[in-house]
């Protein structure tokens, strides 16, 4: 999730954003290798599915991978995804 989402979905918006919180999460480019993205049914963001190296030898998701999250931000993030 790109920092500015994860702003809006922990704060309402990017600008309103805490500097300690700025301070607390770090954001690192990531790859996530035999996984592949794909639409999800009346969802406006894409879900990742595990997928068999030998079928799919090249597949990988580009993201982030965000550290200093405390349980509140998770209980957003859910929220925010949805079942």
């Amino acid at each position: 999730m790109a920092p500015e989402v994860m702003a809006t979905v922990l704060h309402g918006s990017h600008s309103q954003t805490p500097d300690s919180e700025k301070q607390r999460l770090t954001y690192q480019p990531a790859i996530l290798h035999n996984y592949r993205r794909h639409k999800v049914r009346y969802a406006d963001y894409p879900g990742i599915v595990e997928v068999e190296p030998t079928a799919f030898p090249s597949s990988s998701v580009l993201g982030c991978l965000v550290s200093g999250l405390q349980p509140l931000d998770l209980v957003k993030l859910d929220y925010f995804e949805g079942p």
